[in-house]
């Protein structure tokens, strides 16, 4: 007998239906993260069909009734499967042995799955068939041959337990929060304006200011047209209190706001601008948002340190690829140079375009993972991803991408990370809110 998980302290994060969404596509989406998490699948009834345990890539355990291990996890795929729900768990003081990768053991489910709706069947005998939807998350085998058609995945997103808030001394106003990275072209200004819906469906007054001049926000939400000035239009000005809002931008959610880098002329004067510049236009930020987040130009010198000295905290961006996980300690490098007074904390950072399936990309994660960042590293990293360039195309954030279908499964990694960036600054999430459409 397998000893039951103890599922006292769980956290509801994902839940949804098997005919809507692929089995497959949750189970890899959850094996991004680090955090331990228990995947429930329900029959129609509401009667447990089974349940695994992952963590890192790997099946820690499975259990289907009185069946254990890799047979229960294949059970998991019976086509009796209706329901999934995923919690997050703490983890145990020790883990058992594990039963083997996830990649490994979904391509063997899924083969046994195609093998068995493939198989002939009594005249008197029903089949079900299997529907899968596209693979949003990095795939890990091909969908089964004879499956019914693609369909948009639907996934209701859970509020995460409320966390105490506990204010840092001193501090004015709401905390400053740069996100940056040593290289250009890691997807800063995607990871970031992620993030910020993220913590604003969580009722979480949230505030981007984009120091980003070439790779804006507006270029990515297609909407350049609607916006004549910016950040650094008044960064520098003695009035930059008042002129704050005249560059501020309201979006469909209340809790959400933006303030874009600059109208669809270049500013006056170029883009460099000086830190006490930057100092008092944060300083004037961090009254509007229990959170600002600061997306800053590529680079950790010249104007992205400008900019850091104005934030309490940075957040890094590395990309899972080989010259990522080579430079990686450039980050904490560059960091240690800034002087006393203008360094921020390394909040953590965010391992981004993750490929499960490239030798490469683990390769990078693993060197990321072993630098001296590794003691910060988020649980969540983020995968490569069609739903992004889905997204862009449509110049919205993933939650928002596709209103009639739900938002990619993707868009519930933010979700997590956006937890754990609460956690580490000790901000209580509010209400859950809903948003429906973006900048105004």
């Amino acid at each position: 007998m397998v000893e039951a998980i103890d599922m006292s302290n769980a956290t509801l994060v994902m839940s949804g239906e098997l005919q809507e969404f692929s089995l497959a596509d949750v189970l890899q989406v959850v094996g991004l993260s680090r955090q331990s998490t228990v995947v429930e699948v329900r029959r129609d009834g509401g009667s447990s069909l089974g349940t695994a345990w992952i963590k890192s890539g790997r099946v820690i355990r499975a259990q289907s009734q009185d069946v254990s291990g890799r047979p229960a996890f294949h059970r998991l795929f019976d086509p009796n499967g209706h329901r999934f729900i995923v919690h997050r768990v703490p983890d145990p003081p020790s883990y058992p042995a594990p039963l083997g990768l996830l990649t490994s053991l979904l391509a063997d489910a899924l083969a046994r799955a195609s093998r068995a709706e493939a198989a002939p069947t009594h005249p008197t005998t029903t089949t079900t068939t299997i529907t899968t939807t596209t693979t949003t998350a990095a795939p890990v085998a091909t969908r089964p041959r004879g499956t019914g058609p693609i369909e948009a995945p639907v996934v209701r997103l859970v509020e995460p337990a409320r966390l105490p808030v506990t204010p840092e001394p001193g501090r004015d106003g709401g905390v400053v929060v740069a996100i940056a990275s040593p290289k250009g072209g890691v997807g800063k200004t995607t990871v970031t304006l992620n993030l910020a819906v993220a913590l604003a469906s969580r009722g979480i007054k949230t505030l981007v200011i984009d120091a980003d001049i070439n790779g804006d926000l507006l270029s990515l939400l297609a909407a350049r047209d609607r916006v004549q000035r910016g950040t650094y239009d008044i960064l520098g000005r003695p009035d930059v209190d008042a002129a704050f809002a005249d560059v501020v931008r309201n979006t469909a959610a209340a809790t959400l706001r933006i303030v874009p880098a600059s109208g669809d002329a270049p500013p006056a004067g170029g883009a460099r601008r000086s830190s006490a510049a930057w100092k008092a236009l944060l300083s004037r930020a961090r009254r509007e948002a229990t959170v600002v987040l600061v997306d800053c130009p590529a680079g950790m010198y010249d104007g992205t340190a400008d900019v850091l000295a104005g934030c309490d905290h940075v957040v890094g961006v590395v990309q899972s690829e080989m010259i990522a996980g080579r430079s990686v300690g450039h980050l904490s490098r560059s960091l240690d140079a800034l002087p006393d007074d203008a360094r921020p904390n390394l909040l953590g950072v965010v391992v981004n375009m993750f490929h499960g399936r490239s030798l490469p990309s683990v390769e990078a994660f693993h060197a990321i993972a072993s630098d001296r960042v590794g003691a910060v590293l988020f649980e969540t990293p983020i995968p490569r991803s069609d739903a992004f360039g889905a997204a862009s195309r449509a110049g919205l954030p993933l939650r928002l991408a596709d209103a009639h279908s739900g938002p990619s499964p993707v868009a519930w990694l933010f979700d997590m990370l956006a937890e754990e960036l609460c956690q580490r600054l000790r901000i209580a999430p509010a209400a859950h809110g809903a948003v429906d459409r973006f900048l105004l």
